[in-house]
């Protein structure tokens, strides 16, 4: 996957409904190895590119260094739930702007949810849920207060019905 360098901001979507000041946005190229023989996006690639916005969201968005993370501190996010809709396909030569936000911050775990856009249209919507873990003992541990404290302004709203 190539990532568009320096682009990285937070800003009021209307897609998630942001709250204050918004959510966390990354452009990622579809090249090749992102497509199936059919010239589109197969679906696992959008897993992956999931998880590659989690990173970038704790290294660039929370100031926690994800690497870091994982090899020094032992700590994990692993994946418990995810659901994706897909509404349009995205084909090789793409940017698709991928918005994540925060859904809820439990006591070890958060709920994500992201939406896939192409210039502008809706392409996929999905939602993850993470859990907190020790890597040494593979058991959920609590979210601290300073994570919350910098989760916090990524915390998105409901639509009003």
């Amino acid at each position: 996957m190539t990532w568009l360098q320096g682009n990285y901001t937070l800003r009021p979507v209307p897609h998630l409904h942001a709250s204050e000041p918004g959510v966390f946005v990354v452009p990622a190229r579809i090249g090749w190895g992102h497509c199936d023989p059919a010239g589109i996006v197969y679906f696992p690639r959008f897993f992956s590119l999931f998880n590659d916005t989690v990173e970038d969201w704790f290294t660039r968005g929370l100031g926690i260094d994800y690497a870091d993370l994982l090899t020094v501190q032992r700590l994990g996010l692993p994946t418990a739930h995810v659901a994706c809709d897909f509404k349009h396909p995205c084909h090789m030569g793409d940017v698709l702007t991928i918005e994540l936000g925060v859904e809820r911050i439990g006591n070890s775990s958060l709920a994500l949810r992201y939406s896939g856009l192409v210039a502008d249209e809706l392409r996929l919507t999905a939602r993850s849920v993470q859990v907190h873990t020790s890597l040494s003992t593979h058991r959920p541990i609590p979210i601290g207060d300073d994570w919350r404290a910098r989760m916090r302004p990524y915390l998105i709203e409901e639509a009003a019905p």
